[in-house]
């Protein structure tokens, strides 16, 4: 015996979304036996009335129908959307002050890459910027966190971190060099060590340290597939913090793991429903982190 149902989760499910703008919504069957949940994102389905009961001539019309698309046919129609990767490249650069770099959006399948449109972001507008190029200029040392995501879909995102150096200090031109020769030095000065005309970076002005007060997970998903994978976004508040390093761990990383960039992984259902909690911890401050549980279907 079975029961169907309509998922309502738009946004969150793939099968909620293919049903979104058809006449005639496709049912979900679950046996009576099991939870009356999605598979794609376990959420509640919105359960159906049995039909009204056929006459015997709609049956014949109805297998002849299914006979002619064939099994091929069938599955075709039934196939899930592909889970797809985001990452950067490169995830981790270096550029001077005044300096630019073009970072590049790539995407597992290959061909996704091209075919969207991406939003290209800074999280620290003050250390180095962004344009919706990829390319990214420096103007303060430090530290800033360059974001890209699917303009038609938030979970699509990724991340990459840019450290700012300060730049290099010029070199005394020829002209300065002829000048300084022709002066004459004093005897009582000749033992004095001369004054550097060069800025000191202590000269420079200190960038106060800002510490973190709260990290959020911007892209939480509720459930996974075994083996797909997606990457986490972590917001850092406030924005202008001096180090926000994100320290990713998994309670269970038999069922979901997850790497040093946010990237988890459905590794095993396991028995029964199984589910992990990931959690993002500032590495500045400890004591201040944030969570995200996804089950595995």
């Amino acid at each position: 015996m079975v029961k169907k149902g309509i998922c309502l989760n738009f946004g969150e499910c793939k099968i909620a979304d293919r049903n979104k703008n058809v006449k005639k919504p496709v049912p979900v069957e679950i046996s009576i036996t099991e939870d009356f949940v999605c598979p794609e994102c376990g959420s509640d389905l919105q359960e159906l009335p049995p039909p009204k009961k056929p006459p015997i001539g709609l049956f014949a019309a109805i297998g002849a129908v299914v006979v002619a698309l064939g099994v091929g046919a069938y599955f075709l129609f039934l196939k899930p959307a592909p889970e797809i990767s985001v990452y950067i490249t490169p995830a981790r650069t270096t550029i001077q002050v005044d300096e630019t770099k073009k970072l590049e959006v790539k995407t597992d399948p290959e061909k996704y890459a091209a075919k969207m449109k991406w939003i290209w972001e800074s999280d620290n507008d003050y250390v180095a910027t962004v344009n919706q190029k990829g390319i990214v200029e420096g103007f303060y040392h430090g530290n800033a966190t360059i974001t890209v995501r699917a303009e038609k879909d938030g979970n699509l995102t990724a991340t990459a971190r840019i450290e700012v150096l300060p730049a290099e200090e010029r070199e005394v031109s020829d002209n300065e060099e002829t000048t300084d020769s022709k002066e004459t030095p004093k005897p009582t000065e000749v033992d004095k060590p001369k004054e550097d005309p060069k800025p000191k970076e202590d000269d420079k002005p200190k960038q106060e340290t800002v510490s973190v007060t709260r990290v959020t997970i911007t892209n939480c998903q509720t459930s996974l597939n075994v083996g797909g994978s997606f990457t986490l976004v972590a917001n850092i508040e406030p924005s202008n913090a001096t180090n926000k390093k994100i320290e990713w761990s998994s309670n269970n990383p038999s069922i979901i793991s997850v790497d040093s960039n946010g990237k988890v992984t459905a590794v095993s259902k396991g028995s029964g429903r199984a589910s992990a909690t990931i959690t993002a911890r500032s590495a500045a401050n400890p004591q201040v982190e944030t969570q995200c549980s996804i089950k595995v279907n």
